[in-house]
């Protein structure tokens, strides 16, 4: 959890000079919003990365199955001819 927290607090930073480095007086305005709100999005985004990879890993276990049972099948009309 501690790991997760230092990543989180880096990309935080990073996007903090990020943002100043491109919106040196837009950023000023916006300094003191509620650092929660990015917090939230940043959850959605891992939520959705995650959610990206086990959707992937599962399409992935679903065309290996299908290439599996048109084996199965293939070999078992082979053998009923």
């Amino acid at each position: 959890m501690d790991e997760l927290e230092t990543s989180l607090e880096q990309k935080r930073s990073y996007i903090k000079s990020h943002k100043l480095a491109q919106h040196p007086t837009t950023y000023k305005h916006h300094r003191h919003s509620d650092p929660v709100v990015l917090d939230s999005y940043e959850w959605v985004g891992m939520v959705t990365l995650l959610n990206a990879k086990i959707l992937l890993t599962l399409a992935l276990i679903a065309s290996r199955l299908i290439v599996v049972i048109a084996f199965i099948f293939i070999v078992l009309s082979f053998y009923a001819l």
